[in-house]
């Protein structure tokens, strides 16, 4: 009898198919304003990004409601999400500032001035209400010869809605948001 049970189960459990998995990329986006902005003669680089642990996961993260957090089975990143927001983010700022200026993170540093921006992100996930939230800190560091000199740090929290929690609307409210940052990012730097 245990056996007719047991092979009765293994045979519905066969008869199911497990749901198809996406996965997703973030994706620069073009800036506010078709102007270049004016070409600088300091390099800059992405230094150091963190993410919470909570958001460091191969699946799409929905936040809500209330304390309930979700991560996706099928909704995953094709890359881990820090090198999509490097990579994306570094995209987005080349399209800003001039793509000579921004250095790509896997080259080796030029000798002499470099600008380096941290990135902090605090939040960068998907609401049960279908918006998307990007909170992040960014520190403007500039080195030379090795001596590091703060240039200042700012903050942004920016939504953007993506009408539904699936993965498609969700990444291209990220990519949305990664680009608004950039833009933020960008403008003061293009004073530099």
């Amino acid at each position: 009898m245990k056996r007719l049970i047991l092979a009765v189960a293994l045979a519905l459990a066969g008869c199911g198919s497990s749901p198809k998995t996406h996965f997703y990329t973030l994706v620069p986006r073009p800036p506010a304003q078709a102007d270049p902005a004016p070409v600088s003669k300091i390099p800059l680089r992405l230094g150091r990004i963190t993410l919470p642990a909570a958001l460091d996961r191969s699946g799409l993260v929905i936040f809500g409601p209330g304390t309930a957090v979700s991560v996706s089975d099928q909704d995953r990143w094709a890359a881990p999400l820090k090198d999509l927001v490097r990579s994306a983010l570094t995209a987005d700022l080349r399209q800003r500032l001039g793509p000579s200026r921004v250095l790509d993170p896997n080259v080796a540093a030029p000798a002499g001035k470099l600008l380096i921006v941290t990135l902090d992100i605090r939040r960068f996930a998907a609401q049960a209400s279908g918006d998307v939230v990007l909170a992040a800190d960014w520190t403007l560091v500039r080195t030379t010869r090795n001596v590091q000199h703060v240039l200042g740090v700012q903050q942004a929290t920016l939504l953007a809605p993506s009408g539904s929690t699936g993965g498609k609307a969700v990444s291209e409210a990220m990519s949305d948001l990664l680009g608004k940052l950039a833009n933020r990012i960008a403008e003061p730097l293009s004073r530099w």
